[in-house]
């Protein structure tokens, strides 16, 4: 886990997303367009977790996922300062990553034994069941050990979960 400086700016964050948790007190600004200047749409809290789909000149764009969870409209972009140091504020966001992950998919998920919708499917998660994560690498989720002992997967099989299917 890095620190919110060893992040370059990327226009396109790559395959799969990436999450950062507000550090700031006691809250920080959605906004509109990428700029101090431009209007607030929705504020998050100190201790929130988002889910980024960019990140451009110290700016976390939010994934749409993140974006409709928190009631903004889809016909506008939604960004938040993640380094403030150049202003005086010091940094607004940090890397994280989650190590659980609930199922949102009706009626259930496959766990695959590779990272890839071919692979073929080891195990099902049910909707509204956790996973427990041992790596997060390009839009999967590699299955714990503890987790693959509840599933009942071998250990010289893999387990690997997609977290959005929309984008595949």
């Amino acid at each position: 886990q890095g620190t919110a400086s060893s992040f370059k700016d990327e226009d396109d964050l790559g395959p799969g997303p990436l999450w950062f948790r507000v550090v700031f007190q006691p809250r920080v600004a959605v906004r509109k367009s990428p700029s101090l200047d431009s209007p607030s749409l929705a504020f998050l809290d100190a201790g929130d977790i988002i889910e980024a789909s960019q990140l451009r000149e110290g700016w976390v764009k939010l994934s749409n996922e993140e974006q409709e969870s928190r009631g903004v409209s889809d016909d506008c972009d939604a960004w938040v300062l993640q380094d403030g140091r150049a202003v005086s504020l010091g940094v607004l966001l940090e890397p994280f990553e989650p190590s659980w992950f609930r199922v949102v998919h009706k009626p259930q998920i496959a766990v695959r034994k590779s990272s890839s919708v071919e692979a073929p499917a080891v195990a099902f998660l049910a909707y509204g069941e956790l996973l427990e994560a041992a790596e997060v690498r390009g839009g999967w989720v590699r299955c714990s050990e503890a987790e693959r002992q509840r599933q009942d997967i071998s250990a010289d099989c893999g387990s690997w979960a997609l977290i959005n299917g929309r984008a595949k």
